[in-house]
């Protein structure tokens, strides 16, 4: 799956619009602005590097990676920073060829500019989503609560959600990709209560940020094969 790099730090609005700080409040709901660093008459490194990386097409590049933000930020909080096709699942070069309208070449080249060493812009972590028809095996989207509510008078008075971004959110993000790639059926005989141990796993996350993973699949594989044991052992 391809992600907008740094795309809190680098591109979210709070709730007003303005340059997300630390602590503050953000929609939850799509946005309709976003941030790009105006550099002027100036070039900025990063665009240097660019242009030295797309040579003839960079001013096509970087055209193609502003479309790439536009449609990140067209998406909840949860999954803003990733590219995703119309359907919610990881966008390739012929999902976002299709929707751009834009020839596949063009957009195939840009995200290998992008996604390389020298400019950075964009990463791609491989994550693919599990193809599952039985809706009982559906992993559910992360469900988080939001209290606050604000009139939004910066959108001409429109009432929206919004909720205070945590230390755990990137974390959750992590956490809810590496889940997809768990198969359910695969704990199906187990009587592993899939909604209630990933409700778990996320209150302990949101509870012990700072407990990092270097693999969160593990992780996941870890806890829910500790819950199948719990569970053998009550029958017996």
């Amino acid at each position: 799956m391809y992600n907008i790099t740094d795309w809190l730090k680098r591109y979210e609005v709070n709730y007003r619009g303005e340059a997300l700080k630390e602590g503050e409040k953000v929609r939850s709901t799509p946005l309709r602005y976003i941030r790009l660093k105006v550099n002027g008459y100036k070039q900025g490194t990063g665009f240097r590097r660019l242009k030295q990386k797309a040579k003839g097409k960079t001013m096509e590049v970087f055209g193609i990676f502003c479309k790439l933000l536009e449609l990140s930020a067209d998406q909840n909080f949860e999954t803003r920073g990733q590219l995703l096709s119309e359907k919610g699942t990881p966008a390739d070069a012929k999902d976002l060829s299709f929707i751009f309208d834009i020839p596949e070449s063009q957009i195939s080249n840009a995200l290998n500019i992008l996604s390389s060493p020298d400019v950075g812009w964009i990463t791609d972590d491989y994550v693919t989503l599990r193809n599952v028809t039985d809706d009982s095996e559906r992993v559910r989207e992360p469900l988080l609560t939001y209290t606050d509510t604000y009139t939004d008078t910066y959108n001409k008075g429109d009432s929206v959600t919004v909720r205070n971004v945590t230390e755990s959110d990137n974390l959750l993000k992590i956490f809810y990709q590496a889940f997809k790639e768990i198969n359910p059926s695969d704990y199906r005989d187990s009587g592993v209560d899939f909604d209630l141990e990933y409700s778990k796993m996320k209150n302990w996350i949101v509870a012990n940020p700072r407990k990092v993973k270097k693999d969160w699949k593990r992780f996941i594989v870890n806890w829910l094969n500790s819950a199948a044991k719990e569970k053998a052992n009550q029958v017996q």
